[in-house]
């Protein structure tokens, strides 16, 4: 990696964004960081960046937050609005003259899939690769991270519950994602590229339990939901009627198979091996074993 960048995070507030900014300035990058809301940077507050208010709404915002930036990396939230926010980022860095965008979208992607999360990132992906710039697609399996909104209910139960049923599902660990966008973003020979991203192996979610179990030295059960009733419990838990739809509908694509496919794409950009479940619990072994409110993003 050299350090004679111009970088700009959409999205770093989340867990990617959050892990990204970490691996840039510790490194010695430049980096610029959007927020929509101030509070949003507090947790970034360890880290040197520039930052600068704008919203996925407001296209001139965007193109304000674009100016005299090289590279941008896209970590958006998933929303009803997706496609409207991705037609005016694409405006916005057209318009500022960026040079290359990387865009974080999901592992399995196309027009005709039942899932709304997976159709709305094909679409966003296709208008990136139509703007007429550089562009880098990392495509994502679910995110070990995940796991910590279960962490309440295995703390205080000894199980979790999820509509995957005996489905083997791909996951990685957020952390790899952002160390992929690093690299995209610092490195050449990523332009005009899609790169899909997964953890070493795919398993069942009964494996999963068992490696936690192992971790925290605590028996814990997976328990197979139908997928109507985890969409309620997303809503019991504040997400929006949308959102709890979408992601009931994503839930269902995890156990259809398509998403059990392992790739080696980490390892050829970052020449490390990606990391493992266990690792993950080992990393967050307190986040199941006490009590605690953990933020959580894209």
């Amino acid at each position: 990696m050299s350090s004679n960048t111009n970088i700009l995070i959409l999205g770093a507030s989340g867990m990617t964004g959050e892990e990204t900014v970490k691996i840039l300035t510790q490194a010695g990058f430049p980096v610029r960081v959007t927020y929509r809301e101030i509070s949003e940077l507090t947790k970034l507050r360890h880290y040197a960046f520039e930052d600068i208010h704008a919203d996925y709404n407001d296209v001139e915002s965007l193109k304000k937050a674009m100016d005299g930036i090289e590279r941008v990396f896209v970590i958006q939230p998933v929303t009803e609005n997706m496609i409207q926010h991705s037609q005016n980022i694409c405006e916005a860095a057209k318009s500022a003259g960026v040079s290359h965008v990387i865009r974080i979208s999901n592992m399995v992607t196309g027009p005709d899939i039942p899932s709304e999360i997976a159709k709305m990132h094909y679409e966003s992906d296709e208008m990136l690769k139509a703007l007429g710039v550089n562009y880098t697609i990392v495509k994502g399996a679910n995110y070990y991270q995940n796991m910590l909104f279960s962490s309440l209910t295995i703390i205080r139960h000894g199980n979790f519950a999820l509509p995957l049923g005996t489905a083997t599902v791909s996951q990685v660990d957020a952390r790899d994602i952002a160390l992929v966008g690093a690299h995209a973003l610092v490195d050449e020979g990523h332009e005009n590229k899609e790169y899909t991203i997964t953890g070493p192996a795919a398993m069942t979610m009964h494996v999963v339990a068992r490696k936690l179990s192992r971790c925290i030295n605590k028996e814990i059960r997976f328990i197979p939901v139908e997928p109507r009733m985890a969409t309620q419990v997303f809503r019991d838990n504040g997400l929006p009627d949308w959102s709890a739809e979408a992601i009931g509908k994503m839930f269902i694509e995890y156990a259809s198979g398509k998403y059990k496919f392992v790739t080696h794409d980490f390892k050829k950009i970052t020449q490390q091996d990606p990391r493992t479940y266990e690792g993950f619990f080992a990393d967050y072994r307190d986040s199941f074993l006490r009590e605690t409110i953990t933020p959580l993003g894209s």
